[in-house]
């Protein structure tokens, strides 16, 4: 498995702020076709409910990938994450597996609020 250098990964800062987020570690790794982003999120209370996205670009900045985090829960999934069951570090994280996984040279994740 290999672990992408925190160079690789693109965040939003201003978005992040905006929406109550403190700041995120983020870790991406690669295992043959399929790229894992994990992290979790540090805040007080998140403002809004969000969800993230991952976007990933290849050599000449073209988006090659996108995916929204994987879901949350047993019986009912879903990728939003809601203020009232928030609490500090919370994880989120993606699995995309592609054979374009190779040639994505670096990905950004932001949250997106949900309405």
């Amino acid at each position: 498995m290999y672990k992408y250098s925190e160079e690789f990964i693109e965040r939003d800062i201003f978005l992040e702020k905006k929406l109550g987020i403190s700041n995120l570690q983020i870790y991406a790794y690669r295992h043959k076709n399929v790229l894992k982003v994990t992290g979790k999120i540090e805040s007080d209370g998140l403002k809004k409910d969000i969800s993230f996205a991952l976007v990933g670009y290849d050599k000449n900045n073209d988006i090659i990938l996108t995916e929204k985090n994987s879901g949350y829960g047993n019986f009912i999934v879903t990728s939003r994450i809601k203020p009232n069951s928030f609490f500090n570090e919370y994880p989120f994280g993606f699995s995309y597996g592609s054979k374009v996984v190779n040639k994505v040279k670096k990905i950004k994740v932001y949250p997106v609020e949900e309405d």
